[in-house]
């Protein structure tokens, strides 16, 4: 990241980022995604691929079609969409 943006410092040019930034700028998942998706509400699904996301008419992800460790194949729908 060249900015700080929320609780995650910008680069600082430490030359570590496949070892782990220092500063947090790293955009890996982990760091960057995860703790928002959680503090909203996401229940990680482990020893899953998906296979599908899915899209409104608008285009907009809207799900994700997954197999599960079993070989199943599940659903699960995200957060309804905004009306177009």
């Amino acid at each position: 990241m060249t900015k700080t943006h929320g609780d995650r410092g910008a680069c600082a040019r430490w030359g570590m980022c496949m070892t782990g930034c220092p500063e947090g700028a790293k955009g890996a998942f982990d760091v960057a995604m995860s703790p928002a998706a959680l503090a909203a509400g996401a229940s990680p699904i482990t020893e899953a691929r998906v296979r599908e996301v899915t899209v409104d008419k608008s285009g907009l992800a809207n799900g994700a079609t997954w197999i599960d460790a079993e070989g199943r194949e599940r659903h699960t729908g995200g957060l309804p969409t905004r009306p177009s």
